[in-house]
């Protein structure tokens, strides 16, 4: 089905550098204005390869966006401090469980709307949709949110085994009459909210999942409720991690050493050399990565999985100097700013995009390594001895934070700054400037676009198309002017993005008529 003209979505440009207007048609009260001519040669690529990710959403939306029929209703997830996508989770078993009617689905789905699910029910977070619920009737999708309201999420954790394993294992070994103490809860609480350096969502979801285990009567409301509140808490906890091993080792002494076996650190290996018992230090040598132009290092590169949490699954194994050193560098970053320095970890949030997450104080990496010392390598990181054949003792302990603070050197960045450039020439400034990967002057917190430059790309002309016109017939109303305007927008912010425009688009229409759509695709390029 064709869009429609005349739709109620209306946009505006206000504020734009040249103030010759154009003057609206009878159709439509949009003002537009000029924008310099710019070459828009790298645009089409960039949006085909977003537009392939949310073709399936623009071809309905434009379609469904004129229906008189169909009926939206949202559900904004980003006020709740459940992991959404925990949530919606435990929303699809519930579906399956009461075998409810309810299409769910991560794109918007045509099939289920042109099959008599004329409802949509949209869980977002933001402005990002995570989940199209489709139903048959308008009272199903009012009841949505209300199901949700009653999910038991944590439940679904549970089930799942969707929490931080050491501690939840740990706190199941105590006894239950021990979580019927509301004191020992709260500070359980607080405990789990002040853990350094590890993810406040994970110790959230941990806490639930200890309450959903040991008690009976488990309220998760009242749960959140208890966690949330250490925000602004200005007690600290009177329980440790030390009296939850002291009060569990009591209880379960067999389990919980079989708990420390798979959990805590081993004890430091002594090797004894001729002069006498001094421990062995590791060898420590320095290594250089140098990264090619067009590279992008993978403490800046999204597409790059390792993250800073991989820090659990790394620290269980026996590994060399050479790899924790590429751990570090991966993933780690040291900020001097102008003397007030600190440290930054590269982190995912729910929809997989990078986090940085700042830490003040080198002491909170406070992590253990097993390092092989009987394997040397050369300044070049080449293997220069390896004697693990012969000496199978030379497994040495090494904290985190030493090794961070050997190479601190090569993580050292000057400042933080968001620097775009341009995909197709790589320049960050007006003066054709192109950024240095290189270079340690800034932590550049710009990655780049979803689409690499590369002039011998193909468009799909038919990815493009739907993107042009639902900004023709959806945003202009059919008026071509409109469209020729954005386009030349959308161009200054692939070619320019170092430079304001000075431009705003604002848009005004009733709720599902396809506001948001193009700024869904642009949003991911």
């Amino acid at each position: 089905m064709s869009p429609q003209p005349n739709t109620p979505a209306i946009a505006e440009v206000v504020h734009t550098p040249t103030p010759s207007v154009i003057k609206p048609v009878e159709v439509s009260n949009i003002d537009v204005s000029k924008v310099q001519e710019l070459d828009e040669s790298i645009l089409a690529p960039v949006i085909a390869d977003s537009v392939k990710i949310l073709q399936k959403r623009i071809m309905s939306s434009s379609s469904s966006s004129t229906s008189k029929r169909g009926k939206v209703k949202q559900f904004d997830v980003k006020e709740n401090s459940l992991d959404p996508l925990d949530v919606i989770g435990a929303f699809n078993e519930y579906i399956a469980s009461k075998n409810l009617d309810i299409k769910v689905s991560e794109m918007i789905d045509s099939n289920a709307y042109f099959g008599g699910y004329r409802y949509c029910f949209y869980i977002q977070k933001g402005n990002k949709t995570l989940r199209h619920a489709y139903c048959k009737s308008e009272q199903m999708m009012i009841n949505i949110p209300i199901m949700i309201d009653e999910l038991n999420v944590a439940q679904y954790c549970v089930s799942k085994k969707i929490y931080y394993h050491r501690l939840y294992d740990l706190c199941c070994l105590m006894k239950w009459s021990w979580f019927n103490d509301n004191n020992n809860t709260w500070n359980l609480a607080g405990m789990l909210y002040k853990k350094q350096h590890v993810d406040l969502g994970l110790m959230r979801k941990t806490y639930l999942c200890i309450l959903q285990t040991m008690t009976d009567r488990f309220d998760q409301a009242a749960a959140l409720r208890v966690f949330n509140d250490w925000e602004t808490c200005k007690y600290h906890p009177k329980l440790t991690e030390s009296h939850i091993k002291s009060i569990a080792g009591g209880t379960n002494p067999i389990e919980y050493n079989t708990w420390k076996a798979e959990y805590e650190p081993k004890e430091i290996k002594e090797k004894k050399d001729k002069k006498g018992d001094d421990l062995t230090v590791p060898h420590i040598p320095k290594f250089h990565i140098y990264y090619e132009k067009g590279e992008l290092p993978p403490i800046f590169d999204c597409k790059n999985t390792e993250t800073y949490l991989d820090v659990i699954k790394l620290k269980k194994g026996v590994i060399t100097m050479e790899r924790l050193y590429k751990f570090i560098k991966n993933n780690i970053a040291y900020i001097l700013q102008g003397g007030n320095g600190y440290y930054l970890t590269k982190n995912r949030d729910a929809f997989g995009e990078i986090d940085y997450v700042v830490i003040k104080d080198i002491k909170q990496f406070d992590m253990m390594f097993d390092i092989n010392n009987a394997i040397e390598l050369d300044d070049d990181g080449q293997i220069m001895t390896d004697n693990t054949e012969f000496d199978a003792d030379s497994i040495m302990r090494l904290p985190l934070r030493d090794a961070i603070y050997h190479y601190r050197d090569d993580i050292t960045y000057g400042k933080v700054d968001f620097m775009p450039y341009n995909a197709k020439t790589g320049a960050c400034d007006s003066q054709l400037y192109k950024f240095d990967w290189n270079s340690n002057e800034v932590f550049n917190k710009f990655n780049g676009f979803v689409h690499s430059y590369d002039p011998n790309f193909v468009v799909d002309e038919t990815k493009f198309n739907c993107f042009t016109e639902h900004i023709k017939h959806i945003w202009g109303g059919g008026r071509e002017d409109i469209l020729s305007y954005n386009m030349k927008l959308f161009a200054w912010y692939v070619q320019r993005p170092y430079e304001k425009s000075g431009s705003c688009v604002v848009l005004e229409g009733e709720e599902g008529c396809g506001k948001n759509t193009i700024y869904e695709i642009l949003s991911i390029v």
